[in-house]
């Protein structure tokens, strides 16, 4: 049985200036059937809570790094992360693999930064949160 999915989305960042960084920020998940605005706590997991990310994305027009981020939900302390260069218009798969303890809340942010000295595009799909329950 696949692992219970907590966010799937699509998304298209169109860049118009090189500077700083955008943050996509997940509003929604949905955890075991509920609507929820953060990953829950999950008192029956004993040791590490397994999260996997996996995407596809793409850029265009120039090169872009994309730094999905695990987040603390009330602290904002981020005990995971990776940054994923991402270059060319074919899609790159994405498969990230994190361990956190499960007695926190948790959001997941996506930073766009560090593009090529042009503004570009950087495409989004096929997104999803998943935890792994074994």
């Amino acid at each position: 049985m696949p692992p219970p999915t907590l966010a799937k989305l699509k998304l298209n960042i169109k860049r118009t200036d090189v500077l700083g960084r955008y943050e996509i920020w997940l509003q929604r998940y949905i955890y075991d059937g509920i609507e929820l605005a953060h990953i829950p706590i999950n008192d029956l997991i004993a040791g590490k809570r397994k999260l996997r990310i996996s995407c596809q994305a793409k850029s265009i027009g120039g090169e872009h790094h994309l730094d999905f981020v695990i987040k603390d939900e009330k602290t904002g302390y981020v005990p995971a992360h990776s940054k994923q260069k991402i270059v060319g218009n074919n899609w790159t798969p994405v498969d990230l693999y994190f361990q956190v303890t499960p007695t926190e809340n948790y959001i997941l942010r996506i930073y766009d930064q560090e593009i090529s000295n042009i503004p570009t595009s950087v495409q989004i799909r096929n997104l999803v949160l998943a935890e792994r329950l074994s």
